[in-house]
């Protein structure tokens, strides 16, 4: 009998023995697996944040359909421009311009966009895309692009180059100006709301340039178009010619259009239509 219960005894302490040793190599695990995640959490924290460095590269067109000076384009055509990556729609869409202005749509797939037009016949068009196009990042288009087509045999062959500063020379500030050119040919003598022949965007200080445009007498207007309305208002830099400009078959030159700012406050300039061939309207 007292061997039994001795026997008993002892498989009884085994087994408790056998728990007590199980729990103390489970405690030593459990230490071992929390001191882990924590080294592995300090050295997630001491990592460099992910995604590289910040895109400051300004976006650029790097091909487009039709090329440069293509003729003989079907009515029934489309335009489509590659970007060097995706671009901020909306004001990609604004900085874009076409001349003759024609009934347009836009779609966008990934960094292309493609423009279905209403394509008149033997006609020469130019479209523009100015500095205000933007990248997701908001970096500009440092050099606006422009494309020059013909939906006929021949080209326009006159061009225009000038470039646009501040009066005070302020330069540096990365701001946008929108070029105006009116084409007198369309004006009466009456005044007139018509939509300028040609329009860009350019960089203060840097040089604006039109290509294959009509032979005939041009005004230019340019204003620094802060609330991105598309006119010249109170408070915003404008620059207004003394003459107006004649372009023939040639590369015509513009001297240096500088831009003001109105002192007096009293008076608000409301728009600036080119009226008569030799007339300027300001609407006060």
């Amino acid at each position: 009998m007292y061997v039994k219960y001795f026997n008993l005894f002892r498989q009884k302490n085994k087994f408790k023995q056998g728990i007590i040793g199980f729990s103390c190599i489970y405690f030593r695990i459990s230490i071992r697996f929390m001191s882990l995640l924590l080294i592995l959490n300090g050295c997630a924290k001491m990592a460099p944040p992910q995604g590289g460095p910040v895109d400051q590269v300004s976006p650029s067109v790097t091909s487009s359909i039709p090329v440069n000076d293509a003729l003989f384009l079907p009515k029934d055509s489309f335009i489509e421009v590659q970007f060097s990556e995706n671009m901020d729609r909306e004001s990609t869409e604004q900085a874009i311009f076409l001349s003759p202005k024609d009934k347009m749509k836009m779609s966008w797939k990934g960094d292309k966009l493609r423009l279905y037009v209403d394509f008149q016949m033997d006609t020469t068009y130019l479209l523009m895309i100015g500095s205000a196009a933007r990248d997701l990042r908001g970096n500009v288009m440092e050099d606006p692009f422009q494309v020059a087509f013909s939906t006929g045999g021949q080209l326009n062959s006159g061009s225009l180059r000038g470039s646009v500063y501040r009066v005070d020379r302020s330069d540096k500030i990365p701001s946008t100006v929108e070029v105006l050119v009116y084409d007198l040919k369309y004006f009466s003598g009456q005044n007139s709301f018509a939509e300028p022949r040609y329009r860009t965007q350019c960089l203060i200080g840097e040089q604006y340039n039109f290509s294959r445009l009509a032979p005939g007498e041009y005004r230019i207007i340019a204003f620094e178009d802060s609330n991105r309305n598309g006119s010249p208002d109170a408070k915003e830099w404008i620059a207004i010619p003394s003459y107006d400009v004649e372009v023939k078959d040639s590369l015509s030159y513009v001297s240096d259009l500088i831009l003001v700012q109105r002192l007096r406050s009293e008076v608000l300039l409301k728009n600036v239509v080119a009226s008569h061939s030799r007339n300027l309207s300001l609407f006060l």
